[in-house]
């Protein structure tokens, strides 16, 4: 009985699996024990509406269970109703496991496509960023008074190489898309300061 209790405060408590940039965009196609992952929505359903899906059944069999829990308290049937319930126990295990499945999957998709893209992001913006810092160097060497439209163009010049920097080390989306926004707006502004 206690385990019963366990397994229905769990549900009821079952904490909502935000951890990515991207988990309300994927789509998800389950073959028996292959969960295929991607951002094309005509490739499966969402990932998020399976797992939707899954949380309300499990909510829904751990509500059976309770069911079957008072009839087995009451004597009615008790050899059949504890099969029925040791069935439902195994089918609340399995959806857990598919559950789960689903969301390291998502993560896995999510990691390995934010990898790809810095990695190619690196390499295109590699010429850029060897530019911006011989500018730099030669900014640099220059002694005297330099005038104050030279410094801001130092600043972001900078700016934009300490950009480009923490890109290459972002962790997540959700740390890489406002450093895109910066290495934009450096970059624009670059623009219209070198003409």
């Amino acid at each position: 009985m206690k385990k019963i209790y366990l397994i229905l405060m769990l549900l009821v408590l079952l904490p909502s699996f935000s951890f990515g940039y991207l988990e309300d965009k994927l789509s998800c196609a389950l073959n028996n024990k292959d969960i295929t992952v991607s951002l094309n929505k005509t490739a499966g359903s969402s990932c998020k509406a399976y797992i939707a899906y899954i949380e309300q059944t499990m909510r829904q069999t751990a509500r059976d269970l309770f069911t079957i829990q008072e009839y087995v308290t009451q004597g009615h049937d008790t050899d059949y109703r504890q099969q029925v319930k040791k069935d439902k126990l195994a089918l609340i295990d399995k959806f857990q496991g598919v559950r789960l499945n689903i969301i390291a999957s998502m993560k896995t998709f999510e990691d390995n496509l934010l990898k790809k893209s810095l990695d190619y992001f690196i390499l295109k913006v590699t010429p850029y960023k060897i530019q911006l810092t011989r500018s730099l160097f030669k900014l640099s060497v220059l002694t005297g008074g330099i005038p104050p439209d030279v410094k801001k163009y130092q600043t972001l010049l900078s700016g934009e190489v300490e950009t480009i920097d923490k890109i290459g080390k972002a962790k997540s989306f959700e740390e890489l898309i406002p450093l895109l926004s910066g290495y934009i707006y450096f970059k624009q502004e670059i623009s219209w300061k070198s003409e």
